[in-house]
């Protein structure tokens, strides 16, 4: 289930993540009320997944009307990718079985290239 915490004095809002199988919240990036965009920070060496060499994001969250462009960043680089860039390339994936994650699609690196920052 996504959670929103809203920070009236920034505009700005945390979004989390309670799985079913865990007892903590994930952290899932926060989002710019102001300039509708989300920011997700990811760890190569955790997030990444090599099978499309893609970095996951949780649909229901980028294809919220709140969400316009996703501002989104590893140790090494930084991409600004509009929303309908993630929808086209992006590749969706369920792991409900295992965990309880939602929808989510992997937008993979090699076709975000010219989105770098």
């Amino acid at each position: 289930m996504l959670k929103l915490y809203f920070y009236p004095k920034t505009n700005m809002s945390r979004v989390t993540l309670m799985l079913k199988a865990e007892k903590r919240e994930r952290e899932l990036g926060v989002i710019d009320h102001k300039t509708k965009r989300l920011e997700c920070r990811r760890d190569a060496t955790k997030h990444l997944f090599l099978k499309f060499n893609a970095y996951g994001l949780n649909y229901s969250l980028v294809n919220d009307p709140m969400v316009d462009k996703v501002f989104l960043y590893d140790e090494k680089r930084r991409w600004i990718l509009p929303k309908n860039v993630i929808i086209e390339k992006g590749k969706f994936l369920n792991f409900k079985n295992n965990g309880g994650f939602e929808l989510q699609i992997f937008v993979p690196l090699d076709e975000i290239n010219d989105y770098r920052v």
